[in-house]
C-alpha cells in the first residue's frame, strides 16, 4: 500500500467564494436535464421519506452521502466508458441518471466509508432534532407554516430552525468535502474528515454567508407555506430541485478550487 497523498487547502477571499455558483452553473448547463431529473428524483424521495415521523429525516441524512458521492463521481468523469452505438438516447440518459444517483456504490472501496458517513449524519440528525424540540417544543417538527402560529410560538420555531440549520452546517463541515476526497482522490476516511473540517473552517465566514444566501428562498418558502398542502409541497419541490441541481455542481467546483495535493 502506497503512502497516502498529502492534502492541502486554500483560503479563499470572499469574492472568490462567490464565484463557485457561477462555476457550478457552467457545469450544470452542460447537462441541465440530467441534473434537474437527478435533483427531482432525490427531492421526491427525500420529501416523501422525510414525512415519516421521527425516522424520516434520519433516513434522508443516511442516504444523502451516497447520492452526493455518485453525483460528484460522475462529474469527475462523465461517460468515461463510451456507450454502445445501439444504445438509444433514452437508455443512455437512464444509465447516466442511475450513475448520478447510485454510481458511487458500484465501487467496492466506497461502500464502507459512505455508510460510516451516513451513519454519522443519521446520529447527528437525531441529536439536532432533540435540540430543536428543546427549543421549540412539540411544534418543531410540525408541517404548519410559521404564519399559522402565535407570535411567541412562531419566534421559538424560527429560532429552533435557525439553530438547527447552523448545527447542520457545522456537521457538514466535517463531512462535506470528505466525500469527494474519499471517492475521487483515495484519501482515507479519518484524514478526509479532518481536512474537510479544516478547509471549510478556514473559509467558514464566507461559506456560511453563501450557504444561507443559497438556501434563503427555500427557508422562506418553508416558513411561509406548509409542506402538507399542495402549494407548499409543489413550491418546496420545485425550488429545492433547482437549487440542488446547481449546488451539487458548485460543490464540485469548490472542492477542486480548495483542495489540492
Amino acid at each position: 500500500m502506497g503512502k497516502e497523498p498529502e492534502v492541502k487547502y486554500r483560503k479563499h477571499t470572499f469574492q472568490q467564494l462567490w464565484k463557485w455558483p457561477s462555476c457550478g452553473w457552467r457545469f450544470f448547463r452542460k447537462h441541465p436535464l440530467l441534473w434537474l431529473v437527478t435533483a427531482l428524483c432525490f427531492m421526491l424521495v427525500a420529501m416523501t421519506i422525510g414525512m415519516i415521523p421521527i425516522i424520516g429525516e434520519v433516513l434522508v441524512m443516511f442516504v444523502s452521502p451516497i447520492v452526493l458521492a455518485s453525483a460528484l463521481l460522475w462529474l469527475a468523469s462523465p461517460d468515461k466508458q463510451k456507450p454502445r452505438k445501439q444504445k438509444s438516447k433514452v437508455m443512455k440518459f437512464l444509465s447516466r441518471l442511475e450513475n448520478t444517483l447510485l454510481g458511487a456504490m458500484k465501487v467496492q472501496e466506497n461502500i464502507v466509508p459512505l455508510l460510516i458517513i451516513g451513519a454519522f449524519l443519521a446520529v447527528s440528525t437525531i441529536v439536532i432534532q432533540i435540540i430543536g424540540h428543546l427549543i421549540a417544543g412539540p411544534m418543531f417538527p410540525s408541517l404548519a407554516a410559521v404564519t399559522d402560529l402565535s407570535l411567541a410560538l412562531a419566534t421559538r420555531v424560527v429560532l429552533a430552525k435557525f439553530v438547527v440549520l447552523s448545527l447542520y452546517y457545522f456537521i457538514g463541515m466535517w463531512v462535506l468535502y470528505a466525500i469527494p476526497m474519499i471517492i475521487l482522490d483515495d484519501i482515507m476516511l479519518p484524514t478526509a474528515v479532518m481536512k474537510s473540517f479544516r478547509g471549510i473552517l478556514a473559509n467558514s465566514p464566507g461559506l456560511f454567508a453563501l450557504y444561507l444566501t443559497t438556501l434563503t428562498p427555500l427557508i422562506i418558502w418553508n416558513f411561509l407555506f406548509s409542506a402538507s398542502n399542495l402549494i407548499g409541497f409543489a413550491g418546496f419541490l420545485l425550488i429545492g430541485t433547482a437549487l440542488l441541481a446547481v449546488v451539487v455542481n458548485s460543490l464540485y467546483c469548490g472542492y477542486k478550487l480548495t483542495y489540492y495535493q
